[in-house]
């Protein structure tokens, strides 16, 4: 039976086994690449997924971790949790929207996954000091075509 030896060094994990039949072995996974791949894999979902995102629970599944050593590695990468990190790129993506006069407010809301206009007004307006009518306003959007 092998005999099991655990050790954590600087950020890394390494499993020494003693097996009979195998010798002695050394396994090591660096602990900070294996986040590094988990929140990776979990930011890409988010970024695809914008308008119907998954739930953290759902999340962590995707990615292999529970919900708890998600929410702590995405901290630790991003600076905040993943449903903060969700609506700074909903926000981020909005903005742009807006900015080119490709949508009007009520279509960008829609299109970066609020079903409610004043909760997306009101979470814009927090994370960009500008209401997203006025951003609409002052964008760079084609001369509506007029009829002769």
């Amino acid at each position: 039976m092998p005999i099991l030896l655990l050790r954590q060094a600087m950020d890394s994990l390494t499993v020494n086994c003693i097996c009979p039949n195998y010798g002695f072995r050394m396994i090591t996974r660096n602990s900070a690449k294996y986040d590094t791949d988990h929140v990776e894999k979990a930011r890409m979902i988010l970024e695809t997924h914008l308008e119907n995102p998954p739930s953290v629970s759902d999340l962590a599944g995707m990615v292999g971790v529970s919900p708890a050593k998600l929410k702590q590695i995405f901290l630790k990468a991003y600076g905040m949790p993943p449903y903060c990190y969700l609506r700074k790129l909903r926000m981020e993506k909005a903005m742009g929207l807006l900015n080119s006069g490709q949508m009007n407010v009520t279509e960008t809301a829609y299109e970066v996954g609020y079903n409610s206009l004043s909760h997306f007004a009101r979470l814009f307006a927090r994370q960009f000091a500008i209401k997203p009518s006025e951003v609409y306003k002052i964008s760079e959007r084609p001369p509506a075509l007029t009829p002769f």
